[in-house]
């Protein structure tokens, strides 16, 4: 093989490495390591057209069109405006002193339970003799039917602290094709002052995909001021095991959620800014709400938090990863991945992800 000199790449050597690159061009296919400031690229030939937010590394904001659109950054990262993407946080490391209030734990004889305390959980689902593997603990799986099955955890009911931070992981395997077009995951239903939740996960059947949405206010007195909803989309695998995990932070004004296989690949990711706090929720219920459609098919686990604990990002992205489907046309940045257990190590680009904002009337 013909090594290219320094500042050459492609077939032949005919290419020359953008002027831009500070970093290691590669030889082949001429992507820079690190650009210079001011620029972006996968080989630093475009302009930055990302912005800091005064105050929250958190979020950046992008120019499209001269109008600056709010974006958030993916777990373990903050916003560089030198490097123009979301890069490692230095100070992103595991909290140990945040515990779930809630694991749901799916029993023989469909009984179910939670393993942390007395928080009291109820509901109905088919127990099964399957169990699921991930990393060193095994899960007994509870069956949902469509039509009946679900489950309700009242201590998140009126619960205001939910409001600043809250955390979901859920091991889950949706059949494909079934049941209705809208899945829930885990919604509080509705507010206390309208029928909107305030925070919901479903699955989208005929695209495959997990809708996330959450209703947000700047105040922190509940029903103040109008909510605005923001929603984002990403992938899930019918027929296959999903663990799904959902960081909600008001303080920081976040919303992030990627989706893994059991060995810990990224399927999907997503991020958005939010307004502050939610609103306040009722009952969180689990494959289910009223006036949507029951899950169908087989959960492992579901945890949930009052409380941030800090994802460890240190897999790589598994081989039939989908992205995720709200990723802003002009971003192309790789996203942090890996899962709750192990201690933090943090990948480099995060993905951006599209902010959808709906403003009631």
């Amino acid at each position: 093989d013909v090594v290219c000199p320094e500042g050459k790449y492609g077939v032949g050597c005919r290419y020359t490495c953008s002027e831009h690159c500070i970093g290691t061009c590669d030889s082949m296919n001429g992507e820079c390591s690190e650009c210079a400031v001011g620029w972006m690229g996968s080989k630093c030939m475009e302009e930055c057209r990302y912005k800091s937010v005064p105050d929250n590394l958190y979020l950046y904001m992008e120019v499209v069109a001269d109008v600056e659109v709010p974006r958030g950054c993916g777990l373990g990262t903050i916003f560089s405006q030198d490097k123009c993407i979301c890069d490692k946080d230095p100070n992103y490391v595991r909290n140990n002193e945040c515990k779930p209030d809630v694991e749901i734990a799916f029993e023989s004889g469909n009984q179910v339970k939670n393993t942390i305390d007395w928080k009291w959980i109820g509901g109905t689902f088919r127990s099964v003799s399957e169990t699921v593997n991930l990393k060193d603990k095994v899960y007994k799986v509870g069956r949902f039917d469509g039509t009946s099955s679900n489950l309700y955890i009242p201590f998140y009911n009126r619960n205001t602290e939910m409001r600043k931070k809250f955390t979901t992981e859920i091991l889950f395997n949706p059949d494909n094709g079934k049941g209705n077009k809208q899945q829930i995951l885990l919604s509080n239903c509705q507010s206390v002052n309208s029928r909107d939740a305030p925070f919901e996960i479903s699955l989208l059947k005929d695209t495959q995909d997990i809708q996330i949405t959450v209703e947000g206010v700047p105040s922190e007195v509940a029903g103040a001021e109008p909510p605005q909803t923001y929603s984002m989309t990403m992938k899930y695998k019918p027929d296959d095991w999903n663990k799904l995990e959902v960081v909600f932070n008001g303080e920081k004004n976040l919303l992030t959620a990627r989706n893994l296989d059991l060995s810990g690949g990224v399927i999907s990711d997503a991020s958005t800014a939010v307004n502050n706090f939610l609103e306040n929720g009722l009952d969180l219920r689990v494959g289910w709400c009223s006036n949507k459609g029951y899950f169908v098919g087989k959960m492992a686990m579901v945890r949930t938090y009052l409380c941030e604990p800090q994802l460890s990002v240190d897999v790589e992205p598994a081989a039939a990863s989908s992205g995720n489907s709200n990723a802003a046309a002009t971003g192309n940045l790789d996203t942090a991945a890996g899962s709750l257990e192990p201690a933090a190590v943090v990948a480099d680009t995060p993905v951006l992800t599209e902010l959808t904002t709906v403003v009631p009337v």
